[in-house]
């Protein structure tokens, strides 16, 4: 009997380390779990930070369904409840009609193609806030069929912005706004192309400050700042024709008409040119009175270096005739259409 109750107490024995062994087990794996459970959760944290920093959302369109699930990004990029219930025909109405026919064929081209595609677009979000969106998707297949779209919507409304800026400042004249002297030659350039809009232009006329050295000289560099900004502003007021109006040069702009201005429209432009400078400038407290003088050359067919030509002879006859005045290229007497000097 004795030797009976040993053999059991043996096997107890046995089975409790067996069991202790067993929940060490257990609670070790446990401890594995809660471990990747905690780097899980800590990598979505910093994926959701992430995504959230770089205004980055990710989606996914089922194609049998067009059932749309979107990442919280998405959801604030569209200025919607985090879980709503979202329909492709409901987005799609944020997207400009443009924008809307590009995503289709980009859409059915690369579910065709079983590729992906980009692109980038400004939406109207659920709040009425307009928003630029770059958005990417990539096909998913099953055994050779797209069964769905997954992809990633990134706001980039800063950052188109920013090159926007960047673009206005390679443009644009730092002074007076105007459009800047590379614009000008591109926009003048493109008379010489064999594309059916190059004869959009009818003219072109170049304009100088009279006496501007004298300006500068009399009243200081702040006050000739502050006339070439006025200049600018009131050759863009007045001249509503123009596709362009630049800053060329120092104190020289430049304008190019548009195709529907006729001589006779264009002489009555030349005309209110000048007299739009009868009143003073004011500047640094102290009105100054300023004129311009006017060259213009119509278009008919020549090169763009012969029209700026045929302009700047205009100009050099307009100061040399005594300034405060414009003069047409086609109407200068022979003896004018050759350029001997400079008028400052």
């Amino acid at each position: 009997m004795g030797g009976s109750r040993q053999v059991k107490s043996d096997e107890t024995v046995f089975e409790e380390a067996s069991i202790k062994r067993l929940k060490a087990i257990v609670e070790y794996q446990a401890a594995v779990i809660r471990r990747q459970y905690d780097e899980l959760q800590h990598t979505q944290t910093l994926f959701h930070r992430a995504c959230t920093a770089a205004k980055v959302g990710v989606w996914e369109c089922t194609l049998d369904n067009e059932m749309l699930y979107w990442s919280d990004s998405v959801y604030e990029i569209f200025e919607l409840p985090k879980g709503s219930t979202v329909t492709r025909d409901l987005i799609l109405q944020l997207y400009p009609e443009e924008a809307r026919a590009r995503l289709e064929s980009a859409r059915l081209q690369a579910i065709q193609d079983r590729t992906g595609f980009r692109l980038e677009t400004e939406i109207r979000t659920f709040k009425g806030n307009n928003r630029w969106i770059r958005l990417t998707a990539t096909v998913e297949c099953e055994a050779g069929v797209p069964v769905r779209l997954i992809g990633i919507k990134q706001d980039i409304t800063e950052e188109r912005l920013l090159l926007d800026q960047t673009r206005s400042l390679a443009e644009r004249d730092a002074l007076t706004t105007l459009s800047n002297r590379s614009i000008f030659q591109a926009a003048l350039k493109r008379i010489d192309s064999t594309q059916p809009d190059r004869n959009r232009v009818s003219a072109l006329l170049l304009i100088d400050i009279d006496n501007f050295k004298d300006i500068n000289d009399t009243h200081g560099h702040l006050v000739g700042d502050r006339c070439l900004i006025e200049v600018g502003q009131r050759l863009t007021t007045v001249v509503t024709e123009a596709t362009t109006i630049a800053r060329i040069g120092g104190d020289e702009f430049a304008i190019l008409l548009d195709q529907q201005s006729d001589t006779t429209e264009i002489i009555t432009i030349g005309r209110r040119i000048i007299a739009c400078f009868d009143a003073p400038v004011s500047g640094a407290g102290r009105p100054v009175q300023i004129s311009v003088s006017v060259g213009i050359a119509r278009f008919v067919e020549q090169t763009s270096d012969d029209l700026f030509f045929q302009a700047d002879l205009a100009l050099y006859a307009a100061k040399e005739g005594g300034r405060q005045t414009f003069k047409l290229y086609e109407q200068l007497p022979e003896s004018k259409n050759v350029r001997t000097g400079s008028v400052g």
